[in-house]
């Protein structure tokens, strides 16, 4: 429809209008002034349109929220890591796959910093435990132990997660990222609902995950929904040779990591639907709104975490002169900061 377009258009714009500095502070300069909010973030928000229409059918309304490191946490370190591979050594990973795994697994180790907790769990129809959660000084030896990796049995993910989890567990601390990274190339049989009931047990605790699917056999819609669930993100992997470089990728990205979980808990509007969420950036990834809280991800050091809110309002939302779409409270982790961060009401309306 005509509409649809205009609006699609108008949320173009307003996305290209935050990628560009330039025309991001013309957009700011034209904004009524605003009492200044002394948040350890930088907060915005973007509209599709300037305001409401009296009409007798729903109407759409795009909004962007866009949180951004402030810029001398630039230049601070990022908060040491607590994070657990959690690999997949089924059969299906014989090979190629398997030879690249090692290989990422072993760089990750020359990696870390001294502050930095790794564990490596390795899982088919059972879990191992390859390194335990620890400081890691003897890295030659650690390594030998990846190379001893030997592929077989079939894909259960949950044995995997559930030997992750605990790992990562053993060294929780409010002060680290925690993070599970699980790698696999096949589906799982039977214990998806598990995994998904994990992943929101431990994504109340503050620990994120993030799935990276090989080839063409993995079940992408499953690893969605379980990272998505923390407000992690899953990633394709087409070729066994891209392996090392997404996951050396992935790994660093946790390195940089300023605020490790924003999260959104809002109670519904008469006549206002949030129908879809979706994060552009970093990882782009679809925003489980059928679950409290919202998990929007991650605010890396150097770029913003953008997220893109679809809401349908009826007509008999339009009625007064302000349309609220959002009544909620933002809470950001932040494990860099002495104290814990102080909610902010936020307040979405046109």
């Amino acid at each position: 429809a005509a509409g649809e377009t205009e609006i699609f258009l108008d949320v173009q714009q307003a996305y290209e209008t935050l990628a560009n500095p330039k025309r991001r502070a013309l957009y700011d300069a034209t904004l009524s002034p605003q009492k200044k909010i002394n948040l350890p973030y930088e907060l915005k928000f973007i509209y599709s349109r300037p305001n409401m229409v009296h009409l007798d059918e729903p109407q759409m309304l795009y909004v962007i929220v866009d949180l951004e490191a402030p810029a001398e946490a630039r230049r601070t370190p990022a908060p040491p890591l607590n994070v657990c591979l959690v690999l997949d050594k089924s059969t299906s990973m014989k090979g190629e796959k398997m030879d690249m795994v090692k290989s990422a697994a072993n760089q990750i180790l020359r990696n870390l910093r001294p502050q930095d907790i790794l564990s490596v769990v390795t899982f088919s129809d059972r879990a191992e435990v390859i390194i335990p959660a620890a400081y890691h000084q003897d890295r030659l030896r650690l390594e030998s132990r990846i190379q001893m990796i030997q592929p077989s049995g079939a894909t259960e993910i949950y044995q995997g997660l559930e030997a992750g989890v605990k790992e990562v567990m053993r060294s929780m601390d409010s002060k680290r990222i925690n993070h599970l990274i699980l790698l696999t190339d096949g589906h799982t049989y039977g214990d998806e609902q598990q995994c998904l009931a994990l992943a929101s047990k431990i994504a109340e605790r503050g620990i994120g995950i993030s799935a990276m699917g090989i080839g063409q056999e993995w079940n992408d819609i499953f690893l969605d929904i379980l990272a998505t669930r923390t407000g992690g993100s899953s990633a394709f992997i087409s070729e066994p040779k891209d392996i090392k470089r997404l996951l050396l990728e992935k790994f660093n990205a946790l390195a940089q990591t300023y605020a490790d979980d924003v999260t959104l808990e809002f109670a519904p509007l008469d006549g206002v639907e949030l129908s879809y969420a979706f994060r552009l950036q970093p990882d782009p990834a679809p925003i489980m709104i059928d679950e409290a809280p919202l998990h929007l991800g991650s605010i890396l050091q150097d770029g913003a975490t953008r997220v893109i809110f679809e809401y349908i309002i009826e007509p008999k939302a339009v009625k007064s002169d302000v349309v609220a779409l959002l009544e909620g409270t933002l809470k950001v982790l932040i494990a860099s900061l002495p104290s814990p961060v102080p909610a902010f009401r936020m307040k979405l309306q046109r």
